[in-house]
């Protein structure tokens, strides 16, 4: 490495005389001087051509060049118009405002870890300040056209409207950039507001608005919007017009000094935007083919026999031990997915009971939030899954544990979720109130897609363990599980086989919060399985998790 060195400096300074020496010939040569004389001729002209392109891109960015909405009315029917949008301008700015100050006074967007609670509210939070700035802009984007109004012949209307359209315009995005300085480098925050959103009609919301934030015709239209208001001010009576009017300029002005004073922090948020933007392209490179192994393999199974080890007879004897929240924690031999699944237990899911066992179980939870049994709540706010629920299966049997596996969140029977080659049942040493939250938590990912990138830290799309996770997540209503999430391939996740260990490892201590309820421990030789107790169950997350090496 050392003796390259040398040869590098001798091989630079070649290339830089080259460079030098090259052109100095070129400037001593006729011919470029004869082009030079000949081009210095129309400088001006380039110049000038110059200028009408930028002029033309400014006007191109800031004019546009659409349905003029104001086409068929006429001038009284224009003053109308504008009169009532100022107006209702004034709700837009408060709604604008309230939500986001909302969002930024509860702390939450500056928190590295959520609970359940803070997730809701966050969700909740990011949502109405959405729903705001679409209603928003709905208002901004009819009065961008107010240059159809003559500012010689309507010159006050022509000002209301330009305030209307830049005055929300300038406070939408000032509340862009405090949220985006308060959340900027917060993973956990950013990946929660970039979940899909009802409000914005996808994912990617927060992206969205950090893009349009630091685009560069966002940057052209706010200073030339700063320009224009200086104009109207100088040459337009605006002082005796309404007070929304000067609420709009007052605080069009207060956006623009609050912009102009944090450019510092719009440059950081292009290098992160930038950063995240490789990141992205590289995962979404890989995400397809990482999502089609992953399903192939979910497929794939190994071995000849078709039936597995518990039996139907075992599930019933079982049944009267469970109790709506209890954890399963399941495995099948010979399936190819479970070389890629951390440990011996490769699946996990939450039974619930059939919809009168459940019922029966919370009676003494209601009445609640206005319900006199959870039937009736369950009916109420999840429909979809009360419906399933209500229902039969093909083969005749009730509807009893939500898991997760692909396509999604799904509802199976008992018989078809437990009849697997193992099975271990834990309980949540949580009182009934507290299991109840977990249940509703649960009911609402149903139908959600399956995670394939197995990131527990959104809730869009949700993998086996990570149901579990998310239900029993603390919150003011549960003191919830403890569930220590662990790097694993680059994603901050709990494993089935981890939830095991956390059993094992709480066990007789006073940090215990799962007992044992239920073990059906599998034997590949004879092909059956059997009753264990939880001895035998504490250390079953040790075991190989190839089907071939098991005792």
């Amino acid at each position: 490495m050392a003796l390259s060195i040398p040869f590098v400096v001798l091989a630079l300074v070649a290339i830089l005389k080259i460079f030098i020496l090259g052109r100095y010939e070129i400037n001593r040569s006729a011919r470029f001087n004869k082009i030079k004389r000949y081009l210095a001729r129309f400088e001006k002209l380039f110049y000038i051509l110059l200028l009408i392109g930028v002029i033309w891109y400014i006007l191109s960015q800031v004019i546009p060049n659409d349905t003029n909405p104001y086409e068929n009315m006429t001038d009284e029917e224009v003053v109308e118009f504008v009169d009532q949008s100022l107006d209702l301008s004034a709700l837009h700015l408060d709604r604008l405002e309230i939500t986001a100050n909302t969002l930024l006074e509860s702390n939450i967007l500056t928190n590295h870890t959520l609970t359940a609670d803070e997730l809701t509210t966050l969700q909740a939070n990011w949502n109405d300040f959405i729903d705001a700035t679409k209603d928003s802009e709905e208002l901004t984007d009819i009065h961008r056209y107010f240059g159809q109004i003559s500012y010689f012949d309507l010159p006050e209307t022509h000002a209301k409207s330009f305030m209307i359209s830049y005055g929300l315009y300038m406070k939408k995005f000032e509340l862009f950039g405090k949220i985006i300085e308060a959340t900027e480098n917060n993973d956990r925050v950013i990946k929660t507001l970039n979940e899909n959103s009802t409000a914005f009609g996808g994912k990617n919301s927060y992206y969205d608005i950090r893009n349009r934030h630091i685009g560069h015709n966002t940057l052209l239209r706010r200073n030339l919007g700063r320009i224009y208001l200086n104009f109207l001010e100088k040459t337009v009576d605006t002082k005796s017009l309404s007070e929304d009017y000067q609420a709009l300029v007052r605080a069009s002005k207060e956006s623009h000094q609050y912009l102009v004073a944090n450019s510092l922090n719009a440059t950081k948020t292009v290098v992160n935007k930038y950063s995240d933007d490789f990141e992205n392209g590289l995962f979404n490179s890989w995400f397809p083919i990482q999502m089609n192994v992953a399903d192939t393999m979910g497929k794939i199974h190994l071995s000849a026999r078709h039936t597995n080890f518990i039996t139907e007879d075992q599930i019933k004897e079982m049944k009267p031990h469970l109790e709506p929240g209890d954890i399963f924690i399941e495995r099948r031999n010979w399936h190819l997915s479970n070389v890629g699944i951390p440990g011996f237990w490769p699946h996990a899911a939450l039974y619930l009971g059939t919809s009168s066992e459940m019922n029966d179980y919370f009676k003494e939870q209601f009445p609640r939030e206005g319900f006199s049994n959870l039937d009736e709540l369950v009916k109420y706010r999840f429909p979809t899954f009360y419906n399933q629920h209500k229902a039969i299966n093909e083969k005749g049997h009730n509807y009893a544990v939500i898991e997760g596996q692909a396509p999604g969140i799904i509802l199976l029977s008992l018989e078809e979720s437990g009849m697997a080659d193992y099975l271990g049942v834990l309980r949540p040493k949580l009182s009934k109130e507290e299991k109840l939250n977990a249940v509703l938590r649960a009911l609402g990912n149903y139908g959600k897609p399956y995670d394939y990138n197995f990131d527990f830290e959104t809730r869009d799309e949700i993998v086996c363990s990570e149901l579990v996770y998310d239900a029993y997540l603390p919150n003011n209503g549960s003191r919830g599980l403890n569930f220590e999430l662990t790097l694993t391939s680059g994603r901050k996740m709990i494993s089935p086989n981890a939830i095991v260990k956390k059993f094992y490892n709480e066990h007789n201590t006073e940090k215990q919060e799962l007992d044992f309820v239920y073990f059906l421990d599998g034997n590949e030789d004879l092909q059956k399985a059997f009753v264990k107790d939880e001895n035998t169950f504490l250390t079953s997350w040790t075991r190989s998790k190839f089907s071939n090496l098991q005792e």
